[in-house]
């Protein structure tokens, strides 16, 4: 009887999960994050290319 609850439960908040954090995005959001992305990559690689060091500072 509990493990049947628990079951369902847990098949329930997977869904609610799933719908919230993965339902499709807009058209201006996948190309904003696209961008994000690409400029994410760029300083990645600018970094090991010129082998520097970012560090958190208190300033």
């Amino acid at each position: 009887m509990t493990a049947t609850i628990l079951k369902q439960y847990s098949n329930q908040l997977l869904h609610d999960l799933n719908h919230s954090y993965f339902s499709p995005l807009s058209y201006n959001d996948q190309t904003l994050a696209l961008k994000q992305a690409k400029k994410v990559v760029s300083i990645q690689r600018k970094i090991k290319k010129h082998h520097l060091i970012l560090r958190v500072t208190d300033k």
